[in-house]
């Protein structure tokens, strides 16, 4: 699904999770590659490719900040494709994904999640989720 776009930079991942070499995350060797929202341009990381964004959900307010850190990537030239909760009702979804024109496309079914981060044996996520495109 995630092959049509250029991924080159994963702005929120951890070591054993990353979709792409090049991430920003806790775990990255370099320290300041380690906390996302500090760091100034994601444009700088992506080289020319795609941002890849399947950011924390919660708390809401750290799901804005790396919301407004998408739409402004975007905003300078690099498009950023992420993973969130269908959260059509959410003062977010509103803020960072229709009043900034992103394209949404809804995915069917409910996701289940795997690896390091979820529980034993895998979760189903109890949130409809979307792919969320913002480019400029």
């Amino acid at each position: 699904m995630l092959a049509r776009w250029p991924l080159t930079l994963d702005a929120a991942a951890c070591e054993n999770n990353t979709l792409v070499p090049r991430y920003l995350g806790p775990d990255h060797p370099d320290p300041a590659h380690r906390d996302a929202l500090t760091f100034e341009h994601w444009a700088d990381l992506a080289g020319g490719g795609v941002v890849w964004l399947n950011p924390p959900y919660v708390p809401t307010a750290k799901l804005s900040s790396f919301l407004g850190r998408a739409v402004a990537t975007a905003r300078a030239g690099v498009p950023v494709v992420g993973l969130l909760p269908a959260s059509t009702g959410a003062s977010w979804w509103w803020e960072h994904v229709i009043e900034t024109g992103a394209g949404v496309e809804f995915l069917r079914g409910r996701l289940s999640f795997h690896g390091p981060h979820a529980r034993l044996g895998g979760a189903s996520a109890p949130w409809a989720s979307a792919l969320v495109l913002w480019s400029s």
